[in-house]
């Protein structure tokens, strides 16, 4: 990668986009799993995962594509719980387009409700103004519908984040808000980056708190007192947890570590003093830096992909870390049997959490009816590990009124009903 092009990416991609000092990170082996595209591709100098999304046995993957210039977004799918990736054939499935959106799009964060896909993610150019904007697609790849403004920006966030506003994670849960948004946010050119929150009454009306970033950036000779980027979020069904891309002072974006945080609620966070997922060893495809683009917690294992960065090019990695409760911290009891929970709130508008048990790794369908049998929305479709789980149910575009939601795990079957109320 030339001096230009690095300078290039630092500036549309700068804050490249969820491990506790109990979680302990294993690369795979047979790393990387996704290469960047032949020269002269619209992916031939970077690939790095947005969003992945787990539907039934197939694993989606949103990636960000960069040919020197410009970044677009990628879609691929494994079959082998993300360790073999195949791109699309339609690649690149999302570009920018828009007169406010510049000319790259990067960093989606993707939700799956009522049939379709919703989909957040940063626009921008090289004058340093990026804002965060929102469409949606009946496949996650084709047929996209983009709100014709962005949804976040600077002026909404305040002078902290005066710069640009960028690279979110989207949450949708069963508060009266309906979403929860964690982005960064730069202040000026000298492109200090910190994170912040924002809340949503619906996929495109945002607020943010008023009181400034929800974190900062480390102290003086801390390995992350420059940056706190792309704050990647989960809930895991006790507490949530971030992951996070830190760099130090006096080094550039491409030499990021990964931190990680928790928090009890959206907005106070403890912050683990040391990096959680460092560069591998000098030689390796990522000795440079590395950076989060998705997490996944299945009730017993963290699995990460991530990007890095050899001082030529970025490819995609994965890693896995096992829970190792330390003191303090709530181990992850096995439930005695399957269990299905009435939802809460209930009823609700737009959101609902539905929470659920398997005593051991199971084949999990759990779908919404209506009141005629017809399936409205299936929520999972997939083997589950064993343990306690919540799902999030978003009734949007759908009708007020009684519907049923069902558990099927082996010879257990059980049906509850939900209130939609608008």
């Amino acid at each position: 990668m030339t001096k230009r092009s690095r300078i290039l990416l630092a500036t549309l991609w700068c804050c490249v986009h969820v491990a506790s000092s109990q979680i302990q990170w294993e690369k795979y082996q047979g790393n990387p799993v996704m290469d960047c595209g032949p020269f002269g591709s619209w992916e031939d100098m970077a690939v790095i995962p947005s969003h992945v999304l787990v539907q039934g046995s197939i694993y989606h993957m949103w990636y960000d594509g960069f040919d020197g210039a410009v970044f677009r977004v990628g879609h691929a799918t494994s079959t082998d719980k993300g360790m073999t990736w195949t791109k699309d054939s339609l690649n690149p499935v999302l570009t920018a387009n828009l007169p406010w959106e510049g000319t790259s799009l990067l960093g989606v964060s993707v939700i799956y409700v009522g049939g379709r896909y919703n989909v957040w993610y940063t626009a921008g150019n090289t004058n340093g103004v990026w804002r965060i904007g929102f469409a949606t697609s009946p496949d996650g790849k084709t047929s996209w519908s983009k709100a014709m403004n962005p949804v976040l920006s600077s002026a909404a966030v305040g002078p902290w984040a005066g710069y640009r506003v960028e690279l979110p994670t989207i949450l949708a849960t069963d508060s009266p808000e309906g979403f929860k948004m964690w982005f960064d946010g730069v202040a000026d050119i000298t492109l200090f980056a910190q994170i912040g929150y924002a809340t949503g009454s619906s996929e495109t009306t945002w607020t943010t708190s008023g009181t400034g970033p929800i974190i900062n950036y480390g102290g003086p000779g801390s390995w992350d007192n420059f940056q706190l980027l792309s704050p990647k979020v989960i809930h895991n069904g006790q507490s949530y947890e971030m992951w996070y891309q830190g760099v130090s002072a006096g080094a550039d974006f491409t030499k990021g570590k990964v931190g990680y945080a928790k928090a009890t609620n959206e907005t106070t966070w403890t912050r683990n003093p040391d990096p959680v997922l460092l560069p591998g060893s000098s030689g390796s495809w990522d000795d440079v830096g590395v950076m989060p683009g998705a997490v996944i917690f299945d009730g017993s294992k963290y699995h990460m992909w991530y990007a890095g960065y050899d001082g030529s090019k970025y490819r995609i990695g994965y890693a896995t870390s096992d829970v190792v409760p330390s003191t303090g911290d709530a181990p992850h009891q096995i439930p005695a049997s399957f269990v299905l929970e009435q939802n809460f709130p209930n009823p609700f508008n737009p959101a609902t959490t539905i929470r659920y048990s398997t005593p051991r790794r199971s084949h999990v369908t759990l779908a919404v009816f209506n009141v005629l049998g017809q399936e409205v929305a299936e929520l999972i479709n997939g083997h589950i590990e064993a343990g306690s789980h919540e799902v999030q149910f978003n009734a949007h575009g759908l009708a007020s009124g009684l519907y049923l939601y069902r558990m099927k795990a082996g010879d257990f079957v059980r049906t509850l009903k939900l209130h939609v109320l608008k």
